[in-house]
């Protein structure tokens, strides 16, 4: 009976113990939660004042030296943060010497707002090591200062890359493309981000697939410095849009329109070009007059649905005028509707309903006249139309009768 007892009594010591033992434990690992929230909330909260410092740090840079708004500076700042820290204690120096680089080539806020805009990363490069040797080269490739302006405000990036392995390369292949050094400053200030390397990749095989076709050197660098990006596709996949130029457009390599074929292919997908089928089809054309159209105006074609739509409209619907002869006049595409065309048509209408001239040309002969040669022929001439082009066209009856007045076309 007396060890019956004394296990209970061991027993029950045992339990009392393990409990003890139990809350000991969760007290312990209470503490060392507690711990680890507070170490992981202070080093979040450093985290996240540090970078509000380095955000203010580099938006007010932005704000007091170059002179960006509060909100376009904030917009910058947390798309340079994302991928880039800033060492405050450096920051400014570095930043500084950037500008003074830039300035000392000729460079003015406005311009250092728009490649940073572009390019934030630069105000943290160093200037001497990284910035300096481009532009001395591009100084010694002949480039002017108003050129260097020119070319890296348009294109920052050309400054992440390097002399030796990109920079020179590309320029080489330019220069024996393009054949003129004007060329060569347009096509870089066009290309768009990272298409340095592609130029000295993709540019050459692509003109010479261009010139086994027989297609001059001149029309090519035409149509180059015009869409650069276009030429600089993947060869393959260059060579595909010039078989669809030919398969799909109906357009054939010795057209003088297989290079704005190439361009309308590079700009629109298949859907588009269906989209802009079927508009001209709601007007009436037949399917062998829009593939005449798009053979012999492929640039037409590339214009937005709602541009095409309106033309359309004033067209056939107000002018009567029929697909056969549109066909053959793509001004009616191109020169505005708004600036040009309405206006012109206004002032033939009453010249013509007034007598007030012998002989009036067609719309067609009109638009495609400048707006000097229009204003000298058809307007100034007749002072019961100045009020009527004077209103269509924006522009004031003290220009008008002054002979100063230029309307984009």
């Amino acid at each position: 009976m007396v060890c019956i007892v004394k296990r209970k009594i061991k027993k029950k010591r045992k339990m009392q113990s393990l409990r003890f033992v139990s809350r000991h434990n969760n007290v312990v690992h209470g503490f060392h939660s507690f711990q680890r929230l507070l170490l992981y909330s202070t080093s979040t909260a450093t985290a996240i004042t540090t970078t509000s410092n380095s955000t203010h740090c580099y938006a007010d840079y932005l704000v007091e030296s170059l002179g960006f708004s509060h909100k376009q500076a904030l917009s910058v700042s947390t798309k340079f943060l994302k991928y880039n820290k800033v060492n405050q204690s450096h920051f400014l120096e570095t930043a500084n010497s950037v500008v003074n680089l830039f300035k000392k080539h000729g460079f003015d806020d406005t311009h250092l707002r728009k490649i940073v805009s572009k390019q934030p990363r630069l105000l943290s490069c160093n200037a001497e090591s990284t910035l300096f040797p481009k532009f001395n080269f591009l100084q010694e490739q002949g480039f002017s200062e108003s050129d260097i302006i020119r070319v890296i405000s348009a294109n920052p990036t050309i400054l992440d890359f390097s002399v030796d392995s990109s920079i020179l390369p590309a320029f080489q292949i330019l220069r024996q493309v393009m054949g003129c050094h004007t060329y060569v400053i347009t096509v870089l200030s066009k290309i768009g981000v990272r298409r340095i390397c592609t130029i000295v990749k993709n540019l050459l095989p692509n003109v010479a697939l261009l010139g086994s076709y027989g297609i001059p050197i001149e029309f090519i660098r035409k149509h180059l410095v015009r869409h650069p990006g276009h030429y600089m596709r993947i060869p393959q996949v260059f060579k595909d849009v010039t078989i669809r130029v030919e398969d799909k457009l109906g357009i054939t390599r010795d057209s003088m329109a297989f290079l704005y074929g190439i361009d309308l292919m590079c700009e629109l997908t298949e859907e588009g070009i269906l989209s802009k089928y079927r508009i001209f089809e709601s007007f009436g054309w037949t399917q062998s007059e829009i593939k005449t159209f798009v053979m012999k105006n492929p640039s037409c074609f590339a214009y937005s649905d709602e541009r095409i739509k309106k033309r359309l409209d004033f067209l056939m619907n107000e002018l009567q005028l029929e697909p056969a002869y549109l066909i053959t006049q793509s001004s009616f595409f191109t020169c505005s509707l708004e600036k040009r065309i309405l206006p012109r048509h206004k002032i033939l209408l009453i010249l013509k309903e007034k007598g007030l001239r012998n002989k009036v040309p067609s719309l067609s002969s009109a638009i495609q006249l400048s707006d000097t040669c229009f204003l000298t022929r058809f307007v100034l001439p007749f002072k019961e139309v100045h009020e009527v082009y004077a209103k269509q066209t924006g522009c004031s009856l003290k220009m008008l009768s002054q002979g100063s007045v230029v309307i984009s076309s």
